[in-house]
């Protein structure tokens, strides 16, 4: 995130996770075309507005992992 200019920032000790870190992320986790997002692979609920994309997860998809475990994407 430093190397792209993007600085932290935080509320009452609580990291605020706006849009251009969640594209940051999501860039870094996609795995050739299954992406969280994409996929469903984790689903939240958002924790405080205040916060921004900060939230709790709900559910995540073991079976998209499992899948892709038996390839060669997963070293």
């Amino acid at each position: 995130l430093d190397k792209l200019g993007i600085k932290p920032h935080f509320l009452n000790d609580l990291h605020v996770t706006d849009e251009a870190t969640t594209e940051v992320v999501e860039s870094v986790v996609c795995v050739e075309r299954m992406s969280g997002k994409a996929g469903k692979l984790i689903t939240a609920m958002a924790v405080r507005s205040d916060l921004g994309f900060v939230g709790e997860n709900t559910s995540v998809d073991t079976m998209l992992v499992r899948g892709k475990r038996t390839t060669d994407i997963f070293l």
